[in-house]
């Protein structure tokens, strides 16, 4: 299935957009944790259940994602199937460094490094080669069908 890139665009602006609410609540939680004394209670261990509920696909963060996809009126309904994979596959990508954790009397801060895709700097790039090489993408976009259709004469997967 091919994208246009209007549509890849579309899906992009969408995933920052849930990037920075990705980013919020992380650091809605971890203003939440304030007060966490004990030892199997930290900060830095309510961090790291977080983020591993991403990693691991949990049925939460998979609900949340549906919903998030399903009450998107402005994509058709394969684009929404192409962006909750992309979304997935960041999710169980994403990577993690904790940084530091300062507790003072009952607030906790806990800095934490998140790396995800760059999706923007590849479409950015992605439109700058279009830019400079539009003959060359366009044969590229109208020869890509017989290419495809050999490669899963060959018996590849997509």
């Amino acid at each position: 299935m091919f994208l246009s890139i209007k549509a890849l665009i579309c899906i992009i602006i969408l995933m920052e957009e849930n990037m920075k609410k990705f980013y919020l609540v992380l650091f809605t939680i971890v203003l939440f944790l304030s007060g966490c004394s004990t030892n199997t209670n930290t900060p830095t261990s309510k961090i790291e259940e977080f983020m591993s509920k991403y990693q691991r696909m949990d049925s939460e963060v998979l609900s949340q994602l549906d919903s998030i996809v399903s009450n998107n009126k402005d994509l058709t309904d394969d684009q929404k199937k192409d962006y909750k994979n992309l979304i997935e596959r960041q999710y169980q990508n994403i990577s993690y460094k904790i940084k530091d954790e300062n507790t003072s009397g009952e607030n906790a801060t806990v800095t934490v490094e998140v790396e995800t895709f760059d999706y923007r700097s590849a479409l950015n790039k992605s439109e700058e080669y279009y830019e400079n090489n539009k003959k060359t993408v366009d044969l590229m976009i109208r020869s890509s069908n017989l290419v495809i259709r050999e490669l899963v004469r060959l018996g590849v997967r997509f």
